[in-house]
């Protein structure tokens, strides 16, 4: 229904604009094309302009051999993949003709071939190494082909991606290359890629097609929050898979009478798959319920065991469902949530990891107070035993003396606010001698709030490990850093509570 919708918009908005340009046909130069007409359409489409939220940008400089700009280049929000250029003409630019040269020398059928035949024989003469003055098309068109053909180009070598769509336009006439990599750059016939031509009334007429091939809801095709196994292949093939990490759907939640309030934390194994243009995907198999944190220690192997032995099947079914065999990676390849693709010119095939920090939690976009932790090729944040003993920084006083504690006193129980799900008091950490996590808020990773010198130097020493998250450094102010790159991890990774 949304897309019947949007393409009922689309042809009312092309109506409109259609209106406004016939009062000025033959009068628009490029810019006012553009201007009022060109990202009319676009907007219609579904795409944004401007400086905040954009994904379509405008006078994009690429950088090869010579410097190109783009006169539009839709990407991919959450990965910088380009996926749409536009190259726009003035209103007053005709539509494609056969050039006065080669008029002579082709018979009666090809004189009759319709506007996509032609224009996909000018790219056939390009691309066998034709040059501009001897096209079967105008030499204007000719040299607009070639351009189109470098824009390809050079935006595939840049980013490592097939851009999906080409377009050039001129608000009266429209041509689209649907497989523009296929059109231009391999070997084959370019009628073979599919083009389209539109002209005049068919822009409307014909509205629902042209929406159907440059809407964003078309190229960018945002899954689910999470997906089941089943799901998938509608969103990504085995050989798309860049990386894929073990992850958590992590829920907190609360029981008890309103006197007796204590915290729950319910756990769901989950994956996180990582294309390689840099979406991400959740796939969870939620049928089989959650796993409650207990508060019993002596019971804590159990729950461990018990989301180990789920989380391991999940893999294989992935794996079942895709036809290809992978391994869970370490969190030292993920580049963290809300990690970015650098910006064209310098486009890359996978993010790069920013050195400021990695966000390793997510907060359920529609709910509250739940999350997604990566876990890379653990299957929980906690481990049953501690490899280090008798961490004398799980008791408050022993931080206090280091400057390094959190709030005037200790938390003795288990409370909703302020959230502590394991108690801190120096008899039960004496007795269970392991690092928790207290508090599973503000896990921003701020680099700025970690511990003093002197007290790292404690914590590479005593800090008992609770988790296999490669990386971590506790931070006073209950959110965690990564530690310098140069030092070894704090203790193979390390998530343990901050002291209070």
């Amino acid at each position: 229904m949304s897309d019947l919708r949007d393409k009922a918009r689309f042809k009312e908005s092309l109506e409109t604009l259609v209106k406004r340009f016939g009062a000025n046909r033959g009068n628009l130069r490029e810019h006012e094309t553009r201007s009022d007409i060109i990202d009319g359409m676009l907007i219609g489409l579904g795409w944004t302009l401007g400086q905040r939220g954009r994904d379509m940008w405008e006078e994009v400089a690429v950088k090869g051999e010579t410097t190109l700009f783009l006169d539009y280049l839709g990407k991919d929000p959450r990965s910088e993949t380009p996926l749409l250029i536009v190259e726009a003409k003035a209103e007053t630019k005709p539509f494609f003709d056969l050039s006065d040269s080669s008029v002579a020398n082709l018979d009666q059928n090809t004189r009759c071939d319709d506007d996509a035949t032609m224009v996909a024989r000018a790219v056939d003469h390009l691309k066998n190494g034709g040059d501009v003055a001897s096209s079967p098309v105008s030499r204007e068109w000719a040299q607009w082909i070639e351009k189109l053909r470098d824009y390809v180009s050079i935006v595939h070598v840049r980013s490592g991606h097939r851009v999906n769509r080409v377009a050039i336009t001129s608000g009266r006439w429209l041509v689209i290359f649907c497989d523009p990599v296929l059109a231009f750059l391999e070997p084959g016939r370019a009628a073979d890629s599919r083009i389209l031509c539109f002209r005049e009334d068919a822009l409307v007429q014909q509205s629902d097609e042209i929406h159907g091939w440059l809407a964003r809801s078309a190229l960018v095709r945002e899954p689910p929050e999470r997906l089941r196994p089943a799901q998938l292949r509608a969103y990504v093939a085995g050989d798309h898979i860049a990386e894929i990490f073990r992850a958590l759907w992590v829920v907190h939640g609360k029981v008890g009478a309103h006197f007796d309030e204590r915290p729950q934390i319910t756990v769901y194994p989950a994956l996180l798959i990582q294309r390689y243009d840099g979406l991400l995907i959740t796939v969870m198999d939620d049928r089989a319920g959650g796993f409650i944190l207990p508060y019993a220690n002596h019971r804590l192997a159990e729950h461990i065991s018990d989301v180990t032995v789920y989380a391991d099947t999940l893999p294989q079914t992935v794996a079942a469902e895709l036809g290809v065999a992978f391994v869970p990676g370490g969190i030292e390849k993920f580049r963290g949530f809300g990690g970015a693709f650098a910006q064209l010119p310098a486009l890359t095939v996978r993010p790069s990891i920013s050195q400021a920090g990695r966000t390793l939690l997510k907060p359920a976009p529609s709910h509250a107070n739940e999350f997604l932790l990566v876990t890379g090729i653990s299957p929980h944040y906690l481990d049953v035993r501690p490899t280090i003993a008798n961490c004398r920084f799980h008791d408050w006083s022993a931080c206090h003396e280091l400057g390094q504690h959190r709030g005037a006193n200790p938390v003795g129980s288990r409370s909703i606010a302020p959230r502590s799900f394991f108690s801190q008091t120096k008899s039960i950490i004496a007795r269970t001698v392991r690092c928790m996590i207290g508090v599973m808020r503000d896990v921003t990773l701020t680099p700025s709030r970690n511990f003093s010198a002197a007290a790292g130097a404690h914590f590479r020493r005593y800090v008992g490990v609770v988790t296999r998250i490669a990386g971590f450094r506790v931070a006073p102010e209950g959110t965690f850093a990564w530690g310098d790159a140069a030092d070894p991890p704090w203790h193979s990774g390390t998530l343990v509570t901050p002291a209070r």
